[in-house]
């Protein structure tokens, strides 16, 4: 009995064995090499990690060697399987691989044996995310309209905050912005200007400057003279000189159109009248409807040097005078008697010490004199700030030239 189940059970195992032998004869095993897809996830989880992917051209797919029957594995292709590279699982910029998650067969054949992975990770290249703001610095371009001064400019928003690779937002030196002030006259805000990116030695780094702008604000201020304003005379023998005011120019904001039209800011009037001595004092700005002063308050110093007249003597002989619209026809003849005439000048001392007798330019005006003797006014040549004492006369003798038979 021992000996037939032996025998019985030898048969069994015979028989199984040849029926896999026969499965593998029909269904034959054989291995295939194929590129699988990689599934990139939590990409975005970087940034808040501080950590940046600096190349993105990392390998997409990855090679695995796969084992099924024959038949089954012909229809088998990489989108049958699920290999995940997860940049979630990423926890220092100082890392330099990845691994690769899987590859699982998701497929619908049976048997499908992943043999070998021959990619297991990937290379990655990362640097540490770095933000950081910088203040914009505006340059400008072209002249403002002549006569017009710039008080403020200004950019909105004032700082653009870079975000980047450590290695290349540490290498930014400014953020800066050119914009073309020609001609301006009044307060401006110029939208949307360009922004640029520089380095230290000046270089313009074009993987930061993209897309980046500001607005703008440019306030003027129109720059005039002040005058100072005088009222009255001095005392007698007295006279005002030199004037000042401090400061001599101011800067004056408001509408465009009032602006265009104001050439100076006149002073309230400094009343200099009867007085022997220079005046040292303030005065209050006379400022038109809607136009403020900048940075300067309104009452100005004001300065009227006042000086007593310093009295000059010239002698002007005869001969030093020169006769004025003389007769042209030739039939008069012209005889100065005078000799000599002592005249006085009077003046500050600063101007009189340039005048002598040749500036003088001493002349009588002999027009529409008949025959006889005449007393004519000496004219003298002065300025404006020289007067003479008092009035010189002159006697002239006219007579007519007798013509020869």
């Amino acid at each position: 009995m021992s000996e037939l189940l032996k025998r019985d059970t030898t048969i069994k195992v015979l028989s199984i064995l040849f029926a896999v032998i026969l499965w593998f004869v029909v269904n034959p095993v054989t291995t295939k090499t194929i590129s699988v897809p990689l599934t990139v996830r939590g990409e975005d989880t970087l940034k808040d990690k501080n950590i940046l992917l600096k190349n993105k051209n990392f390998i997409r797919t990855i090679d695995i060697v796969i084992r099924g029957s024959e038949e089954k594995i012909k229809s088998v292709n990489g989108y049958d399987f699920e290999a995940i590279l997860d940049f979630s699982k990423v926890n220092s910029a100082d890392e330099n691989t990845l691994g690769i998650e899987g590859p699982k067969y998701t497929g619908k054949e049976d048997g499908i044996i992943v043999q070998k992975v021959l990619q297991e990770y990937i290379n990655i290249d990362l640097d540490r995310l770095e933000k950081n703001s910088f203040p914009i610095d505006i340059r400008t371009s072209g002249n403002l309209k002549a006569g017009y001064k710039m008080i403020e400019i200004t950019a909105v928003p004032d700082s653009i905050t870079l975000q980047g690779a450590d290695t290349l937002i540490r290498s930014v030196d400014e953020i800066r912005t050119v914009i073309n002030v020609n001609n301006i006259d009044r307060d401006t805000v110029l939208k949307k200007q360009a922004c640029k990116v520089y380095d230290a030695e000046g270089n313009e780094i074009t993987s930061l400057s993209k897309n980046l702008t500001v607005d703008i604000k440019v306030q003027v201020a129109k720059e005039v003279p002040v005058n100072l304003v005088i009222s009255g005379k001095p005392a007698f023998n007295f006279t005002d000189g030199q004037r000042k005011v401090n400061p001599e120019k101011v800067l004056i904001t408001g509408p465009a159109e009032i602006l265009s039209r104001i050439t100076e800011l006149r002073t309230e009037p400094v009343s200099i009248e009867d007085v022997n001595k220079t005046v040292d004092t303030v005065s209050r700005l006379i400022l038109p409807p809607g136009v403020k002063l900048v940075d300067i308050p309104r009452e100005v110093a004001v300065s009227v040097i006042i000086e007593p007249l310093t009295e000059k003597k010239y002698s002007i002989t005869k001969g030093e005078i020169t006769l004025a619209n003389a007769d042209a026809s030739g039939t008069l003849a012209y005889d100065i008697k005078t000799e000599s005439i002592d005249v006085a000048i009077k003046g500050l001392r600063v101007n009189l010490s340039s005048i002598n007798i040749n500036s003088l330019k001493p002349s009588i005006d002999v027009f529409g004199l008949g025959e006889g003797t005449h007393k004519v006014p000496l004219k003298l040549n002065l300025p404006v700030d020289i007067m003479v004492k008092s009035v010189y006369e002159v006697e002239v003798e006219v007579r007519k030239i007798q013509s020869a038979e």
